[in-house]
């Protein structure tokens, strides 16, 4: 329920007095924002959060949000942040997959060395079953999944996106799991697999909500046309 949770994180972050608290108000009110595609608004809610942190643990929550949305968004912010946030000393498991996410959506964003860090990220699998935030992991293995595909290592890609699947569904989450269909229809179609695609596809319809969502509906039917392109249909592509 990301619209109603940005108005209550919204309303929050305007009454707490505290600026610890505001700050957390402000990154749930970014996030989200990002998460119903609002990136204006999340972009003003993180600068907000990273002017209100003054702990790394609340500065680095800001700045994560801050490069997603301003990356979006082809904002100068976006740089400044990954900077500040490749000069952390923190050196957690869960840390260095969650940057590994950042440099690998860099490389897929700018267009130009997707290859160089799917390379740095792989060697950071390993660190999977020593992360303890389930987010986090899915996400690391999702984005590499994504850059693999970009780069047509599909049969690598489909591996990552079943263990995404199954750590999703250890911990029941349901929004990786949504994402991970797409992926798979990638990976599937990639190698030929055309049935295995198109029943991706259908399970990924069957899990998105009865709102919506735009980016992901337009996702769908760009794997749809290539799937139906693929297999010769001209005209239903």
């Amino acid at each position: 329920e990301h619209d109603r949770a940005y108005i209550l994180a919204s309303q929050a972050a305007v009454r707490f007095k505290d600026a610890d608290l505001a700050a957390r108000a402000h990154v749930r009110a970014g996030h989200s924002a990002l998460l119903s595609s609002r990136e204006n608004e999340g972009l003003q809610h993180f600068r907000s959060a990273s002017a209100l942190a003054y702990t790394w643990e609340r500065r680095r929550e800001a700045l994560v949000g801050l490069y997603f949305a301003a990356s979006e968004l082809g904002a100068r912010d976006a740089a400044a942040a990954l900077e500040e946030l490749e000069t952390s000393e923190e050196h957690t498991s869960d840390w260095i997959l969650r940057l590994e996410v950042l440099r690998l959506m860099r490389a897929a964003r700018v267009g130009g060395g997707v290859s160089e860090a799917v390379q740095v990220a792989l060697p950071k699998l390993h660190l999977v079953t020593r992360a303890t935030d389930p987010l986090g992991v899915t996400a690391f293995l999702h984005t590499l999944a994504t850059t693999l595909n970009l780069t047509a290592r599909y049969a690598e890609a489909l591996e990552l996106i079943e263990q995404q699947l199954a750590f999703a569904s250890r911990y029941r989450l349901d929004f990786p799991i949504v994402h991970a269909r797409l992926n798979k229809a990638i990976s599937q179609l990639g190698l030929g697999n055309f049935q295995e695609s198109a029943e991706a596809l259908n399970e990924f319809s069957q899990l998105m909500s009865a709102s919506g969502d735009a980016y992901l509906e337009a996702t769908r039917r760009a794997i749809e046309c290539r799937l139906l392109t693929s297999k010769r249909q001209f005209k239903d592509a």
